[in-house]
């Protein structure tokens, strides 16, 4: 007994193999079920001499993008931890579970992995908080009071700004992650102001956080973000 791809429509011949799966993105989920994919693409269908069959599918060659699996049933799934500039080719066997001497079917696939979604989160904009000289003999929930005596500053006594003052500097926060929520290591954030001028580059750390500090305040900032 022989396992055959019988062809739906003729308008489709089985000389396009590999058959090509809908791409998947880097760090985002993929599900994409074999069997189903030949019939809508390119109707084609699977069938035996057994009244009830019971295919299985399994990997006999090639290479699943790392994160991916094949599952008996035919379904590819998982999330893609890996991705390169060529085609990932892999090969699978059907095998007739419902008959014993039928001849298993091997098909190529073929599947692409693109780079992942880049966009900004979680990001802060607040001033640094500066303390009275003499706060200490002030009650903890007291507001500072602007109208003291400005008091030069020493290495190791925080100073507050005198009136008239500008306004004390301010710090940015964030962290860039993928469109799965992965964090994105070594993203390149640059921070320009009002009049389009760059203020600071900085990049990611391993978890995808970002600080840039030291900012003139009462500034409308725009952030962009990209990575290799």
């Amino acid at each position: 007994m022989i396992l055959l791809l019988v062809v739906i429509s003729y308008s489709t011949a089985l000389a396009q193999e590999p058959f090509s799966l809908e791409p998947g993105r880097l760090g985002e989920e993929y599900q994409q079920n074999l069997p189903q994919t030949l019939y809508d693409k390119y109707k084609l269908k699977l069938e035996s001499g057994a009244t009830s069959s019971a295919f299985q599918w399994s990997m006999v060659g090639g290479e699943l993008p790392a994160g991916l699996q094949l599952k008996p049933d035919g379904t590819v799934v998982g999330k893609p931890s890996a991705c390169k500039d060529q085609l990932y080719q892999f090969r699978v066997r059907v095998v007739d579970g419902a008959m014993r001497d039928a001849e298993p079917l091997d098909i190529e696939f073929s599947l692409t992995i693109a780079t992942p979604r880049i966009r900004l989160v979680k990001v802060s904009h607040e001033a640094v908080r500066l303390v009275p000289v003499d706060s200490r003999t002030e009650p903890r929930n007291s507001a500072p009071d602007v109208t003291k005596k400005f008091v030069p500053p020493t290495s190791s006594t925080p100073t507050l700004a005198p009136p008239g003052a500008q306004p004390p500097p301010t710090s940015m926060t964030g962290k860039v992650v993928s469109a799965s929520g992965d964090p994105i290591a070594g993203a390149k954030v640059t921070l320009t102001d009002s009049s389009g001028q760059v203020v600071a580059v900085t990049y990611t750390d391993k978890n995808g956080q970002f600080a840039i500090s030291n900012l003139p305040s009462g500034t409308t900032y725009s952030v962009s973000v990209s990575a290799s």
